[in-house]
């Protein structure tokens, strides 16, 4: 299915992965919209894509920012907005890849959402090479 407002991330040379985004059956978005939380595993050396999980929001529905951080083989990160609301918020989501059970941590950040033109992303830096992490 065609989606938009997706997040992609590399665990490493052979392998992505896909999560979340705003898609329909036609592809085109006037038609209508359907929010997904779902995570799909890509194989770039074979050319495989396995879905791991699908979940629902509890609450708004909501979309990630441009980037994702994957900190090891079982853990990501993302930073997450309800996009159709103009003054809205961003909030942290620490995801499970294995099972795609999450948790919010922190608090909020304020993000004005003018749909395609919101510009955030989520940045991590190990402490070997910086002295703080960005978003």
């Amino acid at each position: 299915m065609p989606k938009e407002k997706t997040t992609l991330s590399l665990s490493n040379s052979t392998t992505a992965y896909i999560f979340s985004g705003v898609g329909n059956q036609s592809g085109d978005q006037a038609v209508g919209r359907q929010y997904f939380t779902d995570l799909y595993k890509v194989d770039l050396l074979n050319h495989t894509t396995q879905k791991m999980w699908e979940t629902k929001w509890k609450d708004n529905n909501k979309v990630p920012v441009r980037n994702m951080v994957l900190t090891d083989n079982q853990t990501l990160y993302a930073l997450c907005y309800a996009q159709y609301i103009p003054q809205t918020h961003l909030s942290l989501f620490h995801f499970s890849i294995e099972t795609g059970d999450y948790e919010i941590l922190g608090d909020t950040i304020p993000i004005r959402s003018e749909e395609i033109a919101t510009n955030a992303n989520l940045y991590y830096g190990t402490p070997e090479k910086t002295d703080s992490t960005i978003f």
